[in-house]
C-alpha cells in the first residue's frame, strides 16, 4: 500500500497489486501518470482543481468518478472487449494538467474532489 497525504507537483509511477491513496492533491499540480495492474486507485483533488483526465480501464473495473462528472463532459468508449477509455476535463483550455491513469487490469478507482 502507498498512502501519500499530499501531492504538489506530478507523479509517474507503475505499480502491480495493492493500493494507492493520495488524500489531497494540490490544485497546482502538474501531471499524474500511473500504469497499474491489479491496483486500487483512491484520488482526491481539491475542489478549484483544474485538469485533463484521460482513463483507460479494464471493462470489469469499478470507477467512480468526482461528484459533479455531470458537468466535465464525461465520455466513455469502449476501445475492444476488454477495455474502456473514459475522458474529460474539469477546466477550460488546451494547457491543462493531466491526469493519466491506466489500469489494465481489475481493480477499483475512485476520484474525488473535497
Amino acid at each position: 500500500q502507498i498512502w501519500l497525504d499530499e501531492m504538489e507537483c506530478e507523479t509517474d509511477c507503475s505499480l502491480k497489486f495493492g493500493n494507492l491513496n493520495i488524500s489531497e492533491i494540490s490544485k497546482n499540480f502538474c501531471r499524474i501518470n500511473l500504469n497499474t495492474e491489479f491496483t486500487d486507485i483512491d484520488l482526491n483533488f481539491i475542489k478549484e482543481s483544474n485538469y485533463n483526465a484521460d482513463i483507460f480501464y479494464n471493462k470489469d473495473a469499478t470507477i467512480s468518478y468526482p461528484l459533479n462528472i455531470d458537468n466535465y463532459d464525461l465520455k466513455i468508449n469502449d476501445e475492444n472487449d476488454l477495455k474502456k477509455h473514459a475522458f474529460y476535463k474539469t477546466g477550460q483550455g488546451d494547457a491543462l494538467p493531466k491526469l493519466r491513469i491506466s489500469a489494465i487490469q481489475k481493480c477499483f478507482i475512485s476520484i474525488r474532489e473535497k
